[in-house]
């Protein structure tokens, strides 16, 4: 599972991805939120409660209050629409200074996705292994006197 809060210029959310038991990928559970309770949250060091994150971690038998925060991370996104379907590069970054690149495509014809994605890798010679989640990621990057 992973467990996020986001703030953005004007919102903020916290969202709580667990398995999908029916296929590939992971059901993403989103309570938003203003910007002011996101950053009290933050500040306080515990997520908001209450919300439908609080629900699905009850049924996994975790309490809310429990929880703390452990890592940060920056990520600045540029999405692009295209025939095939939404091209998001991320790029990262991490409270000692490194920096990392995502790509992602969402998409209806995996068949175009496929095609699209070998074209970028071939002409951009991107890396096509597999990554761990941002939250694992950025777990890889805490100062030691944050922890």
């Amino acid at each position: 599972m992973g467990l996020r809060i986001r703030q953005f210029d004007t919102y903020a959310e916290q969202t709580l991805k667990t398995p999908n038991p029916d296929h590939q990928g992971l059901i993403e559970n989103t309570d938003p939120l203003t910007t002011a309770a996101a950053e009290a949250a933050l500040q306080a060091g515990h997520i908001v409660s209450g919300g439908i994150v609080s629900e699905v971690l009850t049924k996994f038998g975790i309490e809310d209050k429990t929880l703390v925060p452990f890592a940060k991370a920056t990520t600045y996104r540029q999405l692009a629409t295209l025939p095939t379907g939404v091209i998001t590069l991320d790029e990262t970054h991490y409270p000692d200074s490194f920096i990392d690149y995502d790509l992602e495509i969402e998409y209806e014809n995996l068949h175009s996705a496929t095609e699209l994605m070998a074209q970028l890798t071939d002409q951009f010679q991107l890396s096509t292994a597999p990554l761990a989640n941002k939250v694992a990621r950025a777990a890889k990057h805490v100062i030691k006197s944050q922890a």
